[in-house]
């Protein structure tokens, strides 16, 4: 994951363009029917957001959105 420092540089230099997304690996259960990941969304210094997303795997294989947790908003 990118700091907090480098994100901003990048979107005050506009390397980035308007936005900056960050997202990590997929964390999967030891049986593959559960997903992990989280991400980040940093548009300037007062503007952002952090999410934990949960996915489970149905029986007919297709992944569905089980929660959203948002840890952080600026």
């Amino acid at each position: 994951m990118i700091s907090s420092g480098a994100a901003s540089q990048i979107v005050e230099e506009r390397l980035g363009g308007m936005a900056f997304l960050a997202v990590t690996p997929v964390a999967f259960a030891d049986d593959s029917s559960q997903a992990l990941v989280y991400y980040e969304k940093r548009c300037g210094p007062l503007c952002g957001s952090g999410h934990e997303l949960w996915f489970i795997r149905g029986a007919d294989g297709l992944w569905t959105l089980r929660q959203e947790i948002t840890h952080w908003r600026s």
